[in-house]
């Protein structure tokens, strides 16, 4: 398990737990969650079932009963460790490391289990939104519990991804071991150390790949079968995930991200800024999070996308959870509007909030007439106001929409269904 991951939520739940920190009716709002449970685990196995072709097998099947097992241990010890300090059950992680070994074991990518595992996390945050609303619980508490929720999910995908490597190096990778070992511990998403470091050093060396002093991870999105090029010996690579990944020198990674994209249909190479080999994780993250805003319309789809020319967008991306919090915050006035409206606005302002230039160069950017901005703009101040003279307000709503008008021009409708679902509940 990634320290810094396990860390990170154990911090979330401690900041929950704090005595000052714990709303008046926290142990009821427990108690009706805990009771909703077995509601919760019936509607994901179903939808499961529904939405995961790979895992349509007959209702109450064994796939079905592990899930089920899988989701109520998980959604128990989340609820326990809301009323303060808890010896965590090791066998809940180990639960979900298993079921990442049994897909590697069947052949299978992990792909079913994580769109199993968005189906859970959106059924558990629906019941979290829930209860905390039937309490009269504070917005900000709502908002700190969705962190820890969203980071104890995140947890469980790991110990999945854990297990899926370990059992594709006992099921399929038996004529690798050794690479295959160092690249699942250059991926580990460890903090830096110089025991870390030691690590990394004496896998590189049983593995006979000379270590370079910097490294570039890439993640390659492929339909069907992976490219079929010749990669050399330098180059560590699993192929059997989608996206696959490789780790290179910076010397070479040019040249094989060149070849790897021309190598079939439908292939995009994300190819991450060179790190040390104890950031190889990091990379690892910004470029699967590069594939992610491609295909969500953030960033322009190109054969090769290299993450350096894309920093600002994967840094505003790096916590989905704020940047929703921040939208309806802060945007509301604009969530009102009907789409085409609310996406010309949200544009113009940000033109003007970057530039502040004159409504004749702002329409030379917009490619529209200056009148047309100038309208634009009345009705932007009407929406906002004072606001736009806040100094802090600007400099966030700025970084806010740099993030946000991409996937609003994508079509991407979620903030908006948010905050109507926000509305309906409150």
């Amino acid at each position: 398990m990634g320290r810094s991951r396990t860390m990170r939520w154990r911090d979330l739940m401690s900041e929950l737990a704090e005595p000052s920190a714990q709303p008046a009716h926290l142990a009821e709002m427990v108690a009706d969650a805990r009771d909703a449970v077995p509601s919760l685990v019936a509607q994901i196995v179903t939808d499961i079932r529904v939405e995961v072709p790979a895992y349509a097998g007959r209702e109450h099947g064994e796939r079905q009963r592990v899930i089920a097992m899988a989701v109520t241990a998980a959604a128990h010890q989340f609820l326990d460790t809301l009323l303060g300090p808890t010896k965590h059950d090791p066998n809940v992680f180990r639960l979900f490391r298993d079921m990442g070994y049994g897909e590697a074991q069947d052949g299978n990518t992990l792909e079913p289990m994580r769109r199993a595992l968005r189906i859970a996390t959106r059924h558990s945050w629906r019941l979290i939104h829930r209860v905390v609303t039937a309490h009269a619980l504070d917005t900000a508490f709502l908002g700190r519990l969705g962190d820890a929720l969203f980071a104890y999910l995140d947890l469980l995908d790991q110990e999945v991804a854990r297990g899926h490597v370990t059992g594709l190096t006992t099921a399929e990778r038996a004529d690798e071991p050794s690479r295959d070992r160092l690249l699942a511990v250059l991926l580990d998403d460890s903090p830096e150390s110089d025991a870390r470091t030691t690590e990394i050093a004496a896998e590189a060396a049983h593995a006979e790949w000379p270590l370079p002093d910097q490294v570039v991870v890439m993640r390659v999105s492929y339909h069907g079968h992976f490219p079929t090029v010749p990669l050399e010996d330098s180059v560590l690579v699993d192929q059997r995930l989608n996206p696959a990944v490789l780790v290179v020198s910076p010397s070479e990674a040019s040249a094989v991200a060149e070849r790897v994209s021309r190598g079939g249909p439908g292939v995009r190479v994300a190819v991450s800024w060179p790190v040390a080999p104890t950031g190889a994780a990091a990379a690892d993250r910004w470029a699967r999070r590069t594939l992610d805003l491609v295909a969500a319309g953030v960033i322009e789809p190109q054969l090769v996308v290299r993450c350096v020319e894309h920093m600002t967008q994967l840094w505003l991306h790096s916590e989905p959870l704020l940047r929703r919090s921040l939208v309806l915050q802060l945007l509301p006035p604009l969530l009102n509007e009907t789409n085409n409206s609310r996406e010309i606005l949200a544009e113009t302002m940000l033109a003007w909030l970057e530039s502040r230039d004159s409504a004749p160069a702002i329409a030379a950017r917009l490619n529209v007439h200056p009148q047309t901005v100038r309208y634009r703009w009345k009705r932007i101040n009407e929406l906002f106001g004072d606001l736009l003279h806040d100094p802090e307000f600007v400099i966030t709503v700025t970084m806010l929409l740099k993030a946000t008008v991409p996937m609003w021009k994508a079509g991407d409708t979620s903030d908006v269904d948010r905050y109507l679902a926000s509305n309906r509940a409150s």
